[in-house]
């Protein structure tokens, strides 16, 4: 059992007792539900405050006819609606009586095509074939296009060439790269990328027309977001060469610091062992002069005694004074 009310569109489950809500979140354009009437297929048909809702509940499929379609009023009337015996409805708004066969219903095949019309950095135009401007050509006839970092800010306009109720067209659109999915647009001709990170991208974008159908080919622009110098390829090769440059640097710094600081170690330890062989050179030469002097204390009592008497051998006499001058010497 449905049941209508301004805060939504109610379904009863008979099992639990509970009811289940509709509304805006579920793709209808209005909360506020006035009248429902059903057909020969079971599809109902809803007056809301925003238009005329076709739904099918088993195939979750939902249809809304506005003004832009042919109907009066986007704005309905409570209780105002009825269905003939056969199959015809009629339905009240503000603006007078609508009136259909469900089943005479044509739905509109025509899938338009889409095209891009416009591009702006920071909401300017680009102008085609201006100095610094990457537009090389129409924007509808652009493939490609490359921006710098300073472009990267920027905006997309794009429009279906159709012309049965074009105010119904919807569009969806993603940016490979930054985009997960579709993003839904409704009718809204225009998108905004707010500083994008350097990078491929491509833009897609798709319409449908009243009858909710949905073009299986896309408008595409493919576009490139060229970071700035110090942080391109070239750059980080300089980056690269400069750290390894200062990587080969400071080994042969750090090199020539244990070299110098092993010399200093070697220069200490020559100085070492020559104090050590000089102190070894003293030791032996006053050992030496030691066993030298001994000796010669010992025969220094019976050389004075010699000398104290009057020795008539000039020649003996003589070489006793120069032991005793040695002696004196040491």
């Amino acid at each position: 059992m449905w049941v209508t009310t301004e805060n939504g569109l109610n379904l009863l489950d008979r099992k639990t007792g509970k009811f289940r809500r509709f509304g805006t979140k579920d793709g209808f354009p209005s909360d506020v539900f006035y009248k429902i009437l059903e057909d020969q297929h079971h599809k109902l048909w809803i007056s809301t405050s925003k238009g005329l809702c076709a739904y099918d509940f088993e195939r979750n499929k939902l249809a809304t006819y506005t003004k832009s379609n042919g109907i009066l009023s986007d704005q309905f009337n409570y209780s105002s609606a009825f269905k003939d015996d056969e199959g015809r409805m009629y339905f009240g708004s503000v603006k007078g009586l609508n009136s259909f066969t469900p089943d005479t219903f044509m739905q509109n095949a025509f899938v338009p095509p889409v095209y891009l019309t416009g591009i702006q950095v920071d909401n300017q135009e680009l102008k085609i074939g201006e100095e610094n401007s990457p537009l090389e050509r129409s924007i509808s006839s652009t493939k490609s296009i490359n921006l710098d970092h300073t472009q990267s800010t920027f905006s997309l306009d794009f429009a279906a060439l159709s012309y049965t109720s074009p105010q119904t067209t919807e569009y969806m659109y993603m940016l490979e790269g930054l985009d997960k999915g579709w993003n839904l647009l409704k009718t809204n001709r225009k998108v905004y990328f707010t500083k994008l990170a350097p990078g491929s991208y491509t833009f897609k974008v798709k319409a449908s027309n009243g009858s909710g159908i949905w073009s299986e080919e896309t408008a595409m622009l493919e576009i490139e977001v060229s970071p700035p110098f110090w942080a391109s390829g070239i750059a980080y090769i300089l980056y690269s060469v400069i750290i390894l440059l200062a990587v080969y640097f400071g080994v042969q710094m750090y090199h020539e610091y244990i070299n110098q600081q092993n010399q200093r170690k070697i220069d200490m330890l020559e100085i070492e062992k020559e104090k050590e062989i000089y102190a070894a050179k003293i030791e032996f030469f006053t050992n030496v002069t030691h066993e030298i002097r001994t000796p010669l204390t010992l025969i220094k009592a019976p050389l004075e005694d010699l000398l104290k008497k009057n020795i008539e051998n000039n020649a003996l006499a003589s070489g006793l004074q120069v032991i005793e001058k040695i002696q004196i010497d040491c």
